[in-house]
């Protein structure tokens, strides 16, 4: 396992809670609930039985990553990143209140159609840029940039490039369109690379998912391999 480091500056919040979260079951156990909270004996016997029950839901990861994200980044963080993991994961039974299995939703139509006011108002105050709890993204220009395109292939391969190295995960842009079909991605739920296959990136596809944004926050959502994500934030308020 790798170390967890409980210091703020050595992961931001999401991605530390996403490590907690992501914890295997394997090395879950009594001992390690008390090495790292506070919890009682009543409350950590009760945790693991749930979890033994119910392993699908990871609840004392869940348990662990809310307490140590409280402890290392505090409430504010906490709830951005617990926020983040719902949009993110709407098919995760992690997400799933008691038994009920997941719905088939995708990410966008939970921020289109299951935040409340106050929650999608917290969430576009944690994507500026002076909150840093959240994977973010913007790209300048793009509306335009994609009306330049139009039925272009190589313009609108450009886009989606320009996109992936917003990301600050690679070094030229080479790298970034190997890795891109060495995991896939996906676009607003569109899948723009499909993992070995670079024949999905036509440009319906690219086009259908640009074209998904949400109207009324300007947000999308890229998504690199399986569990790497992204908001795309595209109106310039985010980053005023």
């Amino acid at each position: 396992m790798d170390t967890i480091w409980l210091m703020s500056e050595k992961l931001k919040p999401y991605n530390f809670y996403q490590k907690i979260l992501n914890l295997p079951d394997s090395i879950i156990s009594d001992k390690l609930v008390r090495q790292l909270t506070f919890f009682g004996p009543e409350e950590i016997d009760q945790l693991l039985t749930n979890h033994k029950k119910h392993p699908n839901r990871r609840i004392v990861q869940k348990a662990l990553a809310r307490e140590l994200t409280l402890l290392v980044h505090g409430v504010y963080a906490l709830q951005a990143s617990e926020l983040a993991t719902r949009i993110f994961f709407p098919m995760s039974s992690v997400n799933c209140p008691n038994d009920s299995l997941p719905v088939d939703k995708t990410s966008l139509e939970i921020i289109q159609n299951e935040l409340s006011s106050s929650e999608r108002n917290y969430l576009l105050s944690c994507l500026k840029p002076s909150a840093q709890f959240l994977p973010v993204i913007y790209p300048k220009d793009f509306t335009d940039s994609l009306k330049r395109s139009g039925n272009d292939y190589s313009q609108l391969l450009e886009s989606v490039l320009d996109l992936i190295m917003l990301t600050s995960n690679f070094k030229d842009r080479s790298e970034a369109l190997q890795t891109c079909f060495m995991r896939g991605v996906v676009l607003n739920n569109v899948n723009l690379l499909k993992k070995g296959n670079k024949f999905e990136m036509s440009p319906e596809n690219i086009q259908a998912a640009f074209s998904r944004f949400d109207q009324s926050t300007g947000l999308g959502i890229l998504r690199l391999g399986k569990n790497e994500h992204w908001f795309v934030a595209t109106k310039s308020n985010f980053t005023q």
